[in-house]
């Protein structure tokens, strides 16, 4: 014991001397490696930072070496500096950080002064200045980031999460399952970490452990994942997906750090779900009570026939397709006494159509308007009108999201004797219906009727001998335009073409077209006629000569 004592005080005694030897100057460029950080001055910059040498019975002992320049890198062996500062046993080093000073951590990333602390092994470069400081320009902490053990562990089964401040899997791995280790810098079998014991369970996760992993604490491998911002979450094919889509049941690769001894903990870098996207053919058929439903995202928890718990995400969304099964009550629209709810996919069924827009919202009698939805039928789409069901009759949807209608002059079905009353302004639904079914009501209003009359005032010149084609337009009106020269005639060569319409009203433009052979003026008299309005406009059509390009 006495011997053991001695040669500590000797090798004591020899590193100082080294350390009061030193011959380094003012304004020497030198290196000391394996300092041991005593204080941290602040924590701002700039700052100062107290270190000692490491003790002489460390492994990795303390050194030093000087550089020519601060760019020179050929590193010339040497003795320490004296350290300005000392305690009872060991003296320490002064080291100014300034703004220019390169902090960078053991990975060799970027570090802050905050990244340092007492008891960090730290490798300073800098100048030596005349108080005996170390005025650093690269301070490296070899100590942080602290290396992480990485694992991956394979084909768990997710038993529980926990959404409780983060997101947090509770997964079991039979005994036949695999782990992987990183340790040597490749991938390779390692015995499977313990994770979570029965005597840890109560200290460790604090009540957290869901019943289904604590029926099977004896005869599996238990253990918390914890998912961060930065975790990769991928479904079984690789692509991205969200961790919240991941359920009790599912079968998961995990690839982490260990964060704490014995592994009850991994932080997930990497987690694979292989459950997902699930298949047609896993699609099973569970029976069961529902014991609790959770306020938070309405789902429900059922235990089967064969005493499973299974979590239930709710599938009531807008826009689903659901068969019910019930007692209406017509008076208030309520259905009870419910024995049976059939979810299906909307591509699975004739959907029902569905109005999401119409344009323009506002017209008068004879506007053209789109509606835009789904479930439209390629043929047999009818327009529910105000009070009128069916009044506009087999429309077609050639891509089933649009449908084209001309706003009715009354709200007389086709085939039909009704009142001769035209259609008053307001609003009024419109709706769709056909084989799958009634759409939703979305509202028009229908505006006052502009009185009838013509907005072309005047006709183009025409070229003998030259194709010809122009139109007249007019306004206002309740019924189908009806197109008649009434006095004069056309220019030989040229006829009217009415316009042609889908549904009624048409009101659109009347065709003077053709190939005018005798020059001259050619004056007419056009009276249209819609409903019970009817207006005259008289016009004049002027043929010249064709122009001769020979000589």
């Amino acid at each position: 014991m006495k011997k053991r004592w001695f040669a500590f005080f000797i090798s004591l005694a020899i590193s100082f001397l080294a350390y009061t030897e030193a011959s380094v100057q003012t304004g020497d460029i030198i290196q000391i490696n394996n300092l041991v950080v005593e204080s941290v001055s602040g924590g701002t910059i700039p700052g100062e930072i107290i270190a000692s040498r490491e003790r002489p019975d460390a492994k990795a002992k303390t050194t030093c070496v000087r550089f020519e320049s601060l760019e020179s890198k050929v590193a010339i062996p040497g003795l320490c500096p004296n350290p300005p500062v000392t305690s009872s046993a060991f003296p320490n080093f002064r080291i100014a950080v300034q703004n220019d000073t390169k902090l960078i951590l053991r990975d060799r990333q970027a570090g802050s002064l905050s990244n340092f602390g007492k008891g960090d092994r730290i490798n300073v470069f800098g100048v030596y200045t005349e108080e005996g400081t170390l005025r650093a320009t690269v301070l490296r902490n070899i100590t942080k980031p602290i290396p992480q053990d990485f694992i991956q562990l394979l084909n768990l089964e997710v038993a529980g999460i926990s959404n409780d401040g983060q997101k947090t899997i509770f997964a079991i791995q039979r005994p036949d399952a695999a782990c992987q280790g990183f340790a040597r810098g490749w991938k390779e079998d390692i015995p499977c970490p313990i994770g979570i014991s029965t005597d840890s369970q109560s200290k460790f996760l604090d009540g957290r452990l869901p019943d289904a992993v604590k029926t099977q604490l004896h005869f599996v491998r238990k253990y918390e994942i914890v998912v961060t911002p930065t975790t990769s979450v991928l479904d079984r094919s690789r692509t991205p997906m969200k961790s919240d889509d991941i359920g009790v049941g599912d079968s998961i690769n995990v690839y982490g750090a260990i964060t704490q001894k014995d592994a009850p903990q991994v932080e997930a870098e990497i987690l694979r779900d292989l459950s997902k996207p699930r298949n047609a053919s896993e699609i099973q058929q569970f029976e069961g009570i529902i014991t609790r439903i959770n306020q938070g995202d309405g789902s429900f928890l059922v235990r089967t026939r064969d005493g499973k718990q299974i979590t239930v995400p709710t599938s009531f969304q807008v826009d689903s397709f659901i068969k019910i099964r019930g007692i209406l009550d017509e008076l208030g629209d309520k259905l009870s006494e419910v024995t049976e709810i059939v979810l299906q996919k909307k591509s699975d069924v004739d959907p029902i159509p569905a109005i999401t827009r119409i344009t323009p919202g506002t017209g008068p009698i004879g506007t053209e308007i789109v509606l835009m939805g789904s479930g439209f039928t390629p043929q047999g789409n009818s327009i529910n009108f105000g009070t009128a069901q069916r009044l506009i009759s087999n429309l077609s949807s050639a891509d089933g999201k649009t449908l084209l209608f001309i706003i009715p002059a009354t709200l007389c079905i086709s085939g039909t004797v009704c009142p001769d009353v035209v259609l008053s302004q307001g609003n009024y639904d419109v709706s769709v219906s056909n084989k799958n079914g009634l759409s939703n009501a979305i509202s028009f209003s229908v505006a006052p009727l502009p009185p009838l009359g013509f907005t072309t005032p005047s006709l183009p010149q025409a070229i003998e001998n030259s194709r010809y084609s122009t139109t007249i337009e007019a306004r206002g009106g309740a019924g189908t335009y009806k197109w008649q020269i009434t006095q004069g005639s056309l220019p030989p060569g040229l006829q009217i073409i009415p316009g042609t319409c889908a549904n009624e009203p048409c009101r659109a433009p009347l065709t003077i077209k053709g190939t005018p052979t005798i020059p001259g003026n050619y004056s007419f008299t056009l009276t249209l006629t819609s409903r019970n309005e009817t207006v005259s406009q008289a016009f004049t059509l002027v043929v010249v000569y064709a122009v001769s390009t020979g000589y």
